[in-house]
């Protein structure tokens, strides 16, 4: 029985590896791991042509930004925008809006976003003056984002 458990043992070896593989992989597209560089409560929401007005926490991590988006017929986004997908990242210091571009389609948005069209863009709303600044310290400087910055200081 001793040797059975053995055999047994070093044939699901292999598969143990592939489980946890499998599972990193997971994680990894949940964008878990890590804590946030920042936090910060933002409002009005834009995807293309949807919008929601409703207040989210955004967490800045080294390479992405999370959020949860209440889209009218997709219930709540778990919103996961990486930061190497982002294109024409723009901050407005006046009117505290971070707005960019995604160059391919969003899954949840698959009628509000086109990513052909350059009219669309994603946003979003700081509520405060300092956790925009600080989103745009650690933007430029921690997530090496080429951040346009327009608008007063």
């Amino acid at each position: 029985m001793h040797t059975f458990n053995c055999s047994l043992a070093a044939k699901l070896q292999p598969l143990e590896s592939v489980a946890n593989s499998i599972l990193s992989a997971v994680e990894e597209r949940k964008g878990g791991g890590g804590s946030p560089l920042a936090k910060a409560t933002c409002k009005d929401f834009v995807v293309g042509r949807a919008s929601c007005s409703a207040s989210s926490v955004v967490s800045l991590y080294p390479d992405r930004l999370e959020y949860k988006f209440s889209h009218s017929t997709q219930g709540r986004v778990d919103m996961v925008m990486y930061i190497k997908d982002m294109l024409a990242p723009e901050l407005d210091r006046k009117a505290l809006v971070l707005k960019f571009r995604i160059g391919k389609p969003l899954r949840h948005f698959i009628d509000a976003y086109d990513c052909t069209d350059p009219q669309h863009i994603l946003s979003l709303s700081f509520h405060n003056k300092v956790e925009a600044t600080q989103f745009q310290e650690l933007l430029i400087s921690s997530c090496k984002v080429p951040l346009q910055l327009v608008g007063e200081q």
